[in-house]
């Protein structure tokens, strides 16, 4: 995803690639994403990629001058000490 932005800089600095997690996290679904090459196209692909490659997996990315910070979550209950609120974050300057 960052590659993404880096390469689409404009979208990225006026804030259309910002986006925070769902409401209620969804199941892996193949709805179709948009075919015009920009941030709404890389951002529904990088979600639905998460959902169907992490359980109950969701991303945010959020914005703050030039550092973005990606979070990905995830339910790690079925794993040995796992949370069912997992998440990772990635903070980097762009």
């Amino acid at each position: 995803m960052l590659e993404c932005m880096r390469a689409n800089r404009a979208a990225t600095q006026t804030g259309r690639y910002d986006t925070g997690p769902e409401a209620t996290p969804r199941g892996c679904d193949q709805a179709a994403c948009p075919t015009t090459p920009g941030a709404g196209r890389d951002l529904c692909e990088w979600k639905q990629q998460l959902r169907c490659s992490l359980p109950r997996g969701d991303g945010a990315i959020r914005r703050s001058g030039t550092i973005i910070t990606v979070t990905i979550r995830w339910d790690d209950s079925r794993g040995s000490s796992g949370s069912s609120n997992q998440q990772f974050l990635y903070a980097t300057g762009l």
